[in-house]
């Protein structure tokens, strides 16, 4: 309901006039009232100089515009006084709103600087940004090649991306927050590698990346996988028109940022023309070269995987 503009000035008025309500009564009824305003006048000054980045924005959007409601019953002086005159409320209010928009983005784990795709740049992705995911993704970088990186939970993304200004490769490394961003960063046909638990958050991201990727893309399963259930997924990738990959990386996190063994296995034109490059550079190199080579087709790569980590734990136990 409208509060008329002169509405303390006719009580104070009819105060004064009226006999039937002077008395001790109408005063603790005036004083309490007086109170009252004089709260609500304070709290809403508080709340401007204190919070307002965050909150005042979203009072100025409801209150201010309406001058046949709220203030239509403050004086001109006082509303000025609260927020600000007429020529600077508009600007200032913007500001608010970005600082506010800002608060937010900061409260959800959104960063500022993650990029965002505008065209394809990058030579290949990792998906995953554990300890294996980031070292191997920094190893990429670090080797002149540009990978895009992309995590399910944004804190990752925003780590992988610090990493990187610290150890000078943040040109060589964009971080995306978003999937399709990170996919369309790619240069086609896009390469993938997932450096995920094994089992169904294989299977999750597997059905996430077949709903934006394109005919020929291929993507890489980096993990511990069961070598059968890297045979079922190249199969039903292959109706989608998708490439897949099971690798062994063996080497552990200072291997994956320095030099890991691999051991990929699949289709090997896919492996000849798109893959071999980018694994022979970033591979430990010994007297012979790096270390890694074609092992077969199917899910032959996490087969040779397996007896890898059967014999270095059979060697870890006998030292034990």
């Amino acid at each position: 309901a409208r509060l008329p503009g002169d509405i303390f000035e006719r009580m104070y008025s009819e105060f004064h006039s009226s006999p039937s309500i002077r008395g001790p009564r109408a005063t603790m009824v005036m004083r309490s009232l007086a109170w009252m305003v004089g709260s609500l006048a304070i709290s809403f000054v508080a709340l401007r100089y204190s919070v307002g980045p965050l909150f005042t924005s979203n009072i100025k959007a409801v209150f201010i515009p309406n001058t046949k409601g709220f203030t239509a019953a403050i004086p001109a002086t006082v509303r000025n006084t609260l927020v600000g005159p007429p020529s600077s409320r508009r600007s200032s209010m913007l500001r608010k709103v970005e600082r506010g928009r800002q608060a937010s983005r900061n409260f959800r784990g959104e960063s500022p600087f993650i990029a965002r795709a505008a065209e394809p740049t990058s030579d290949i992705g990792v998906y995953g940004l554990g300890t294996m995911g980031q070292n191997l993704a920094l190893n990429i970088a670090s080797k002149d090649f540009k990978v895009s990186v992309h995590n399910r939970s944004p804190g990752k993304v925003e780590d992988t991306e610090q990493r990187a200004k610290l150890e000078g490769l943040e040109e060589n490394l964009n971080a995306y927050r978003d999937m399709k961003d990170f996919v369309s960063s790619l240069k086609p046909p896009r390469r993938i590698v997932m450096l995920v638990k094994a089992g169904a958050p294989v299977d999750a991201a597997i059905d996430q990346f077949s709903e934006v990727l394109q005919p020929g893309d291929v993507l890489i399963d980096g993990g511990n996988e069961w070598y059968e259930k890297t045979d079922e997924r190249a199969e039903r990738l292959k109706q989608k028109q998708l490439k897949y990959i099971g690798m062994g990386i063996s080497g552990g996190s200072d291997g994956a940022r320095y030099g890991p063994s691999m051991m990929p296995g699949g289709d090997k034109d896919v492996y000849d023309h798109h893959i071999k490059p980018i694994v022979e550079t970033i591979a430990a190199q010994v007297g012979d070269g790096a270390c890694v080579t074609y092992i077969g087709p199917g899910g032959s790569g996490n087969y040779v995987k397996m007896v890898h980590n059967g014999i270095e734990y059979g060697d870890m136990q006998l030292i034990a």
